[in-house]
């Protein structure tokens, strides 16, 4: 097998010149064969296209895939020797790719927030596999309604600030057993886990805290 990692490209010589019968169903069952022994449970054949009306009854058979992981479609060519003639065959590939993908819960409203429990990580087979899904989730809402079930891609998704510069947050201080809930203006934009300066009480002292929820901040003796 000879690869090109700049292409991702794998070019496999899957039958080094055995006899058999040639069917469609043959050259079927060999690319699949051959698509699992280099790719594993990554990549599922969905469909392949003879560019040939008939094929020999019998023959000696070559087989070379080209394939580049994560695109939808390849090719083989067959190189069938009858003893007579040797013929060569183009057959398309489509595949599948397991990808990781987001898939909504629930329904899903424009502006909703896509918290973990709203949201699941699965794994589906797809002609091509979402980009850039990001990982902190919580830090994003969606641009559209999704239904539940559907798969989430970038372009569904917008970074969404859990808190913004002039807003009203809910300030927490905990010791020990004892919490202490308060509310302060927030002078700063942040995501879950940015530190920001808020400001509380009668005195409008400016403290340090972090962002741990939506419209939430948390004092921490560190910051």
């Amino acid at each position: 097998m000879r690869c090109s990692l700049r292409l991702l490209t794998c070019v496999v010589n899957l039958i080094p010149l055995l006899a058999f019968s040639v069917t469609f169903e043959e050259v079927e069952k060999l690319v699949k064969e051959k698509l699992k022994e280099t790719y594993g449970d990554r990549v599922k054949l969905k469909n392949i296209t003879v560019y040939a009306r008939r094929l020999p009854q019998e023959g000696k058979v070559r087989i070379r895939v080209q394939v580049s992981e994560g695109n939808p479609r390849g090719r083989a060519v067959l190189l069938i020797d009858t003893g007579e003639s040797a013929r060569l065959v183009t057959v398309g590939i489509d595949l599948l790719w397991r990808c990781e993908v987001l898939v909504a819960s629930e329904d899903l409203r424009p502006g909703d927030r896509t918290y973990p429990w709203v949201l699941k990580r699965d794994n589906l087979y797809l002609p091509r596999c979402p980009r850039d899904l990001p990982g902190d989730l919580i830090n994003y809402t969606v641009t559209r309604s999704v239904r539940k079930g559907e798969v989430l891609r970038k372009t569904h998704l917008r970074r969404t600030p859990l808190v913004r510069s002039g807003e009203e947050v809910r300030v927490t201080l905990r010791r020990g057993n004892l919490e202490i809930t308060l509310r302060g203006r927030s002078l700063d934009t942040g995501f879950f886990g940015d530190t920001v300066r808020v400001r509380v009480g009668a005195t409008g002292r400016t403290l340090k805290a972090l962002v741990v929820g939506e419209g939430s901040v948390e004092l921490r003796p560190d910051l």
